[in-house]
């Protein structure tokens, strides 16, 4: 579909192309023209009233070869034009099929991604909804089913739609981000992630380490920010082993925040770090972990609404790092 895009595209910029060059190339054809004949009749006119020339005799002669000669420099004219829209046709081709390419890779790249969104979202909803389907239908079938067994099914089928839920909550955060106009304020972003801190605290029932310098003000969104923090640490939490050490740290560093979320898990292999913060990739998915693989595309997004970076450090049976940065502002009066 895209190839047939860029030729059509292409057709386009050398039909574009050629318009110009017919436009200007008539332009300089008739004013060259213009040009030549004058100076051809001002030549004539300075051998005529040569002194000692016969000018009865030879008027007639000069003006044919006059004529002769500009009729040979206007066929020049004519041939240097055709040879010179013929290089330029040649060349603008091959860069218009560039251009044409250049131009649909940006939209070539969305669909794809939009077709692979589209798979990755039908196959996470699907997951869920035939292992449900598949335990309605076993108890059905079982005569014999008790109120214990029907109570497994049901809690079971109740984490599933929880599941569900978790992931269409999630979906719908990515469609506002894709369309996001936040609201930014400067903030105090030291005192937004302490409170947070307190409040991840008591959901994961741990103590994150903290080292958070004062008074850091950002311009943002003060709820879009403190969940990228929330993220960050619930992935630390999930994937950091029974007794996880996490650590979260705010300072400043060349006119910037840079906020670090460090762990003691597992550590995420080199071949993985590049795809961590695409849409439903996950690296636990193996390991039979649940998760739907956004979480970090998440808050990779609101990082970059906020002109902010996000990058990672991370080696096997390491830990993880994760670093945020992002731009200084002066406190509120």
């Amino acid at each position: 579909m895209f190839k047939s895009a860029v030729r059509k595209l292409t057709f386009w910029y050398i039909g574009a192309l050629v318009f110009v060059c017919i436009v200007f190339s008539a332009l300089i054809y008739e004013v060259a023209s213009v040009r030549l004949e004058r100076g051809a009749m001002r030549q004539a006119d300075i051998l005529q009233n040569f002194q000692g020339l016969p000018i009865d005799n030879i008027g007639t002669r000069l003006r044919g070869m006059r004529d002769q000669q500009l009729e040979n420099d206007r066929r020049s004219l004519r041939l240097t034009l055709l040879l010179t829209n013929a290089g330029v046709l040649l060349i603008g081709s091959y860069f218009s099929y560039l251009f044409a390419k250049r131009t649909l890779k940006p939209i070539e790249e969305s669909h794809a991604l939009q077709a692979r969104f589209a798979q990755d979202a039908s196959h996470e909803l699907r997951t869920p909804l035939s292992v449900m389907m598949a335990e309605i239908e076993v108890a059905l079938a079982n005569k014999k089913l008790s109120i214990g067994d029907a109570k497994a099914v049901l809690n079971s089928n109740l984490e599933e739609i929880q599941h569900l839920q978790n992931l269409s909550e999630q979906l719908l955060n990515l469609t506002r981000l894709d369309t996001a106009r936040i609201e930014n304020k400067n903030f105090n972003l030291s005192q937004a992630i302490t409170k947070e801190i307190a409040k991840l605290n008591n959901l994961h029932g741990i103590k994150v380490n903290t080292k958070i310098s004062p008074d850091i003000f950002i311009n943002g969104n003060r709820q879009l920010l403190t969940q990228v923090l929330t993220i960050l640490v619930s992935n630390a939490v999930n994937y950091s082993g029974k007794n996880p050490i996490i650590g979260v740290d705010l300072s400043r560093q060349n006119h910037k925040a840079h906020l670090r979320v460090t762990d003691n898990g597992s550590g995420i292999s080199p071949a993985h770090q590049k795809y961590v913060f695409d849409r439903f990739y996950s690296v636990h998915k193996l390991d039979g972990k649940k998760g739907h693989g956004l979480g970090l595309a998440i808050a990779k997004e609101i990082v970059e609404l906020h002109n902010g970076k996000i990058a990672l450090k991370s080696e096997p049976a390491q830990g993880t790092i994760f670093i945020i940065t992002l731009p200084l502002v002066g406190p509120t009066t």
